[in-house]
């Protein structure tokens, strides 16, 4: 109940327009470097699986981009949970609410198969307990979005664009974002490859 309500104040936040696009992906980078990092120190094998699961089902070619980009919303959700530190997990909990507005600036010149590959990275880094490992392949995820969102923004500044501005077409179907929450689906058993 405290954190949904908390959930609907951060949201009410970033819906006034108070956050620019940049903020957005400065606390990112903070929050999610040190995540990844705990996580390859303290995931479980369930918190293991519930980071695969996303980036096997993303392999689907079939998605539409608003269930590949909950896809990926689910994967650095697992994450977060991994580290086992709630108030980590709070902070990113606010950075992964306005994500599915942020990732939308991407999603028409986002390439899968490059996040794809970088996910794959991460989640071996963590299923290995690797931390520098898991903050390296962060990093170079993290750098790669970067430049695509400098490309999606084309002329405008990341620290001038108000979370608030992205536009009505930019925004995901909120309705995929929730079904997507709610599925479970199997583990999978492949220990090798996304792609294989």
């Amino acid at each position: 109940m405290v954190a949904h309500q908390i959930g609907e104040l951060i949201a009410l936040w970033f819906r006034a327009g108070n956050v620019s696009v940049a903020e957005v992906n400065h606390a990112r980078d903070v929050l999610e470097r040190e995540c990844v990092r705990l996580a390859a120190l303290n995931r479980t094998e369930d918190d293991l699986a519930a980071i695969r699961r996303p980036v096997e089902d993303s392999r689907n070619a079939d998605l539409t981009s608003d269930e590949w980009l909950a896809n990926d919303l689910e994967f650095h959700t697992a994450i977060s949970k991994a580290a086992k530190n709630h108030v980590l997990e709070l902070a990113m909990t606010s950075v992964h609410l306005v994500r599915p507005r942020t990732n939308a600036l991407l999603h028409r010149v986002l390439e899968r198969e490059p996040v794809l590959e970088q996910h794959w990275k991460i989640y071996e880094a963590i299923r290995d307990r690797d931390p520098e490992g898991a903050v390296s392949a962060f990093t170079a995820h993290f750098d790669h979005l970067s430049e695509v969102q400098r490309r999606a923004l084309a002329d405008r500044d990341s620290s001038k664009v108000s979370v608030a501005d992205i536009t009505e077409e930019e925004r995901p179907a909120p309705d995929v974002l929730r079904r997507r929450r709610t599925q479970q689906p199997d583990a999978p058993s492949r220990e090798d490859s996304p792609d294989r």
